[in-house]
Order: C-alpha cells, then structure tokens, then sequence
C-alpha cells in the first residue's frame, strides 16, 4: 500500500489519525486509522469507535437505564478508534470483571 497523505484530527481533547492510502485494486483513496491499543492501521470497515470507560461499569453492573444511558452518549474525548480484534479483546475483559463471561 502506498502513503498517500496522512491527517491527525483533534477535537477538543479527542484525538485520532488516519491516513489516506491508495487501493492497489482499485485506485481509489481509502482512508485507514490507528488503532488506540495496537497502534496498527486498518480500513474504516475494520474499526470501531469504543467507549473509553465501559457503559456498563465492570465493578457495579447495570444499574439502570438513566444511567445507561447517561454513559454511552459521551463526548468524543471520551471515545476512541479501536480494530475489531482488540474491540473485542477489551469488552471480554469488561465483561470477565462483570461475570458475565
């Protein structure tokens, strides 16, 4: 894959990379990110934005919707671009300290 630009977006205290790559297959610019725990590049398709602290917090559990709710609408700075592996790596941990493996 070839380097075509790279662009650093900060937001408030948020901030992500990406990097504009050109398809071999295609031609065309696709845009690849960081991921925040591997540091390694992947397409739009194979990332997820993850909450920096759980949703559901591991230590008390699901308390109500309120609060729920309360935690998954955040502000960008408390998100972060994580690949699908290390998404996934993550809420199983989340989930072991919750019981609920």
């Amino acid at each position: 894959l070839k380097i075509s630009s790279s662009i650093w977006l900060k937001t408030s205290s948020f901030s992500f990379s990406f990097k504009g790559r050109t398809n071999p297959k295609t031609g065309k610019l696709a845009m690849h990110y960081v991921c925040a725990a591997c540091k390694k590049e992947f397409p739009l398709k194979e990332v997820q934005v993850d909450h920096r602290s759980p949703v559901v917090d591991p230590k008390v559990g699901f308390v109500d919707w309120n609060t729920f709710i309360e935690r998954l609408y955040v502000e960008a700075r408390k998100l972060q671009v994580l690949c699908k592996p290390c998404h996934k790596k993550k809420t199983k941990k989340e989930k072991a300290r919750r019981g609920k493996e």
